[in-house]
């Protein structure tokens, strides 16, 4: 079991953008083959992510894809860029605070039917934190009542993570050059419930010759820096400033101007004037709160960044670890080719600091494993898990970043989420040493007695969460199974041909199909026993299922299967591409009615046959 594979890259060179490329198109990728499910492709900025994106889209017949760009209406720099270089639509969507429901809204206002997107890519899909998992959820820094205020009022719309609707049902990719956060935190904890994929796109040192030179400068004397650099640099070279104000910007513009340099060949652009269609560049371009990506400018030589460039994101900076924001990477990336310099206002980022914080995030992501391997044993072990956005995601893996990161021991007396949870970790704490050194080889380490703790002990901690937000809607009861429990509860129906009880159809008949409720007659439906004939399955009211021949063919392909849920009987299909069939549209409409076809069987039949080798196998 192991969702990530590691593709190296040696440089930007073509050569090497199409040799990853390739070796992207021999991986093997489950979320396609059964049609739901989550991509997560990390490469570095310019490396011709959008290029293999296409191919692999092309290689399994994905016909009618969607790129998804965070961004206002007006932002269509990069829908456009995926439009006329790859000729895959693109929209941008401030997805920022929307719930799935109101998602589906923005995609239908934009001309373009959900149901029919075969998959979605999120470009630059850490921008997309707070849309697919209701915010930062495993980082401990984003545990402030601001932020749980904010979870809280999601919750209240929808308890299942967008992420979760959208991929149990259609192949979603993950893109961007900063997917560390989302691949080691805040995902792990769907594997086993979801198919994933996991590409880190990896630079090899070569790769790095092309990083541009650093300098830094004071913000006081940035005005002067940046004129000075502007006077010195060949005629069609251009600079881009990234500054994290508007009144700021404004000031610096205006400051510019007045040291002789022409109005016209300044540019700023930022939330307060909007983003034009398409962001033209000049010879000096200052922006906030954008701009970071989908510029592609062969001229960009000089990139200021007169920000903190702290991490917002990442709460888990271990002793040692740099602590430099991910959209730094996409503000350098802005200088293409060889060549170049980069102007900080942090003096402890120099160009070797930099470096070494890019390769501690790819391989943060290639090591991570090991937590993938601790949720699916999990999850293979209980076979099954509450889909609740609280219950299966925001806790378990808040508590394991606790765990993993050895943060477990109370440290403050502040009423805080954190601390009430590092105490009921010290409540439990011999256990959760042990869950510790489980996840050192999780597979082979973790039994299904813990596992029952642990998950015991996940209940508990969401009480403290649900408690501490406020939180007073009872959890959903929507459960997502594994596809172990699925096939070792599913029911297989298995006409007998010779032997049919005409009497027994005449009392189950109904004029229709128990499963798909389409109108028959009586002679187009198969009465169908659940413990066979071989076995010594009788046709017993309590054993028998009247359906349609398709319905029936269906079963015994393996197409879609009737299994014992948590709570009641629940209907999958193996293969979620056939989610838009007629059929499969019908019977999902009829499970009020199959459910109470159901509790007619005597579901020990199914324990029997569950046990023995059926006829057809």
């Amino acid at each position: 079991m192991n969702p990530i594979q590691r593709i190296p890259i040696n440089d930007k060179s073509n050569d090497s953008k199409e040799q990853w490329q390739n070796e992207l198109l021999q991986t093997q990728i489950s979320v396609f083959d059964k049609g739901r499910g989550v991509i997560c492709i990390q490469a570095p900025t310019g490396s011709g992510k959008s290029r293999g994106v296409r191919h692999l889209l092309e290689k399994y017949n994905i016909n009618n894809p969607l790129i998804i760009k965070k961004g206002g209406h007006k932002n269509t720099t990069v829908p456009d860029q995926w439009r006329n270089k790859e000729n895959i639509n693109a929209v941008s969507i401030p997805s920022d605070n929307l719930s799935f429901d109101e998602f589906r809204g923005k995609i239908s206002e934009k001309g373009i039917d959900y149901d029919e997107i075969d998959c979605f890519v999120f470009d630059e899909a850490h921008e997309n934190f707070a849309f697919l998992f209701y915010g930062h959820g495993c980082h401990v820094r984003h545990q402030t009542e601001d932020r749980l205020v904010t979870f809280a009022n999601r919750y209240d719309q929808s308890k299942l993570q967008p992420i979760y609707e959208m991929a149990n049902k259609t192949p979603i990719i993950l893109l961007s050059d900063t997917l560390t956060c989302i691949i080691c935190e805040e995902l792990p904890m769907y594997s086993g419930l979801l198919p994933i994929d996991i590409i880190v796109v990896e630079p090899e040192l070569s790769y790095y010759r092309d990083i541009p030179e650093f300098d830094h400068v004071d913000k006081s004397e940035a005005e002067d820096h940046i004129y000075n650099n502007y006077l010195m640099k060949e005629s069609d070279h251009k600079i881009i400033i990234y500054v994290d104000q508007i009144k700021y910007s404004e000031e610096l513009k205006d400051k510019l101007i007045r040291l002789g340099i022409n109005k016209t060949k300044i540019a700023s652009y930022n939330s307060k004037s909007g983003f034009p269609s398409n962001i033209s560049l000049y010879p000096i371009t200052i922006f906030v709160d954008g701009g970071a990506s989908g510029i592609d400018d062969k001229d960009v030589k000089i990139v200021y960044s007169l920000r903190s460039e702290e991490s917002t994101v990442d709460s888990n900076l271990a002793d040692g670890r740099i602590n430099i924001s991910y959209d730094l990477r996409q503000r350098i990336g802005r200088i293409r080719g060889i060549g170049g310099k980069v102007i900080l206002i942090r003096e402890d980022i120099d160009r070797d600091t930099y470096i070494r914080s890019i390769k501690e995030s790819y391989q943060r992501s290639i090591d991570s494993n090991v937590y993938y391997e601790f949720f699916w044993k999990n999850h293979d072990n209980t076979g099954f898990t509450n889909a609740d956005a609280i219950q299966s995601q925001r806790v378990p893996g808040l508590l394991m970043n606790l765990v993993k990161n050895d943060r477990m021991q109370p440290n403050s007396q502040k009423n805080t989420l954190i601390q009430s949870f590092r105490k009921k970790i010290e409540e439990n704490k011999l256990f959760f040493e042990n869950i510790k050194n489980i996840m050192k080889d999780p597979i082979n380490l973790l039994t299904k007695d813990v596992s029952q703790c642990f998950n015991s002990l996940i209940i508990e901690f969401s009480k403290i969460f649900r408690d501490f937000m406020k939180v007073t809607q009872k959890i959903s009861n929507e459960y997502q199974y594994t596809e172990n429990y699925i096939e070792q509860r599913k029911i297989r129906l298995i006409k007998d041909e010779c032997h049919e009880n005409s009497q027994l159809k005449q009392e189950l008949y109904n004029g229709f199909c128990e499963i798909c409720g389409e109108e028959r007659d009586i002679g187009e439906l198969d009465l169908a026993r659940i413990k066979e004939g071989k076995d010594g399955g009788e046709y017993l009211e309590t054993n028998t299922i009247l359906c349609t021949p398709d319905i029936h063919r269906g079963w015994d392909m393996g197409n879609y299967v009737f299994f014992k849920g948590v709570e009641k009987i629940e209907f999958r299909v193996s293969d979620f591409r056939m989610e838009k069939r007629n059929i499969i549209i019908m019977v999902r409409k009829n499970m009020e009615q199959i459910i109470k076809t159901f509790k007619r069987v005597d579901l020990s039949y199914l324990d029997y046959r569950l046990s023995n080798e059926l006829s057809h196998e």
